[in-house]
């Protein structure tokens, strides 16, 4: 979809500017460029305190709530790591997903082997869970199909779109992140 829309936006823009000299010439007066937040070093008195406390207090509360209420479990339950029953509502994974897409990001700027250590455990109980061909819902694993909401779909792969069936792949919006992983040695 996003190479659709530069089409699109390219199409649009060459009727607007004119083809050729004119699109360039708009991309070059740009005076900002992105950087990766990997870059930005935030050291003022009112952020640094802010950013310090999620990073010392909130992320710790997020993950063990995530624990405390049988969500990261689930993923190990399903992976046939630890025995028991689904926990939670089957929308839950994608509550492990959102804190640990901030553990990522709190350990691309303070590494903590710690925090490194619960991330790469709670990978593993996720990558347990996946099935060979991609698919990762652990309601669908775990609960009998009369007890799947019907945003689930009739099976797996259907209703993507409501549904929380995602890949794990190797996410590339991590690029801090070794390229063998989740596969090191």
């Amino acid at each position: 979809m996003r190479y659709g829309l530069r089409s699109v936006g390219g199409a649009i823009g060459c009727g607007i500017l004119g083809c050729g000299i004119g699109a360039v010439a708009a991309e070059r007066d740009y005076p900002f460029r992105p950087v990766p937040f990997t870059d930005v070093r935030v050291t003022d008195a009112f952020w640094t305190p802010r950013l310090e406390t999620n990073r010392l207090v909130t992320t710790w509360y997020d993950i063990n709530k995530c624990e405390e209420t049988g969500r990261v479990d689930n993923f190990a339950k399903a992976g046939g790591l630890l025995d028991g029953e689904f926990q939670g509502i089957p929308f839950d994974d994608s509550d492990v997903y959102k804190v640990l897409e901030g553990v990522a990001y709190v350990l691309a700027q303070h590494p903590d082997p710690k925090l490194e250590g619960y991330l790469d455990t709670a990978i593993n109980r996720i990558i347990s869970a996946q099935e060979r061909d991609g698919y990762l819902y652990t309601a669908r694993r775990l609960l009998p199909p009369e007890k799947l909401p019907k945003m689930a779909g009739p099976s797996r792969w259907s209703n993507l779109g409501s549904s929380h069936a995602i890949s794990t792949k190797r996410p590339p919006h991590y690029p801090f992140l070794p390229a063998d992983w989740p596969n090191q040695a």
